[in-house]
């Protein structure tokens, strides 16, 4: 049985945070520029969205690999001490049920 939640190392976003920046200096800078400076901008912004795309897959990867640990511990759990996890369903449902009875 998993004592310790195991937490995967997820990448900063950093990644997206420098996108933004890049974003909106560009926004800044376009009414200043002229057909190369353009050419350059537009090829700059392209990069940027292209680690931005592979960011947010690395992100996505790690999150289901935590979602898919996290339910291996889960059914583990639940194998190991069955009426535990009864118990604590049937709390947390009762639990629910009272405070939405009372809205």
């Amino acid at each position: 049985m998993v004592n310790k939640t195991e937490q995967a190392e997820t990448p900063d976003n950093s990644e997206f945070q420098k996108f933004v920046e890049d974003i909106e200096e560009l926004i800044k800078e376009t009414s200043t520029l002229t057909g190369d400076e353009l050419a350059r901008a537009s090829e700059k912004l392209r990069e940027r969205v292209a680690l931005a795309k592979l960011s947010t897959s690395v992100m996505g990867g790690v999150l289901a690999g935590q979602a898919t640990k996290a339910a291996a511990a889960t059914d583990e759990y639940v194998n190991a001490k069955p009426w535990t996890a009864v118990g604590i369903s049937a709390a947390v449902g009762l639990i629910l049920g009272l405070l939405l009875a009372r809205r």
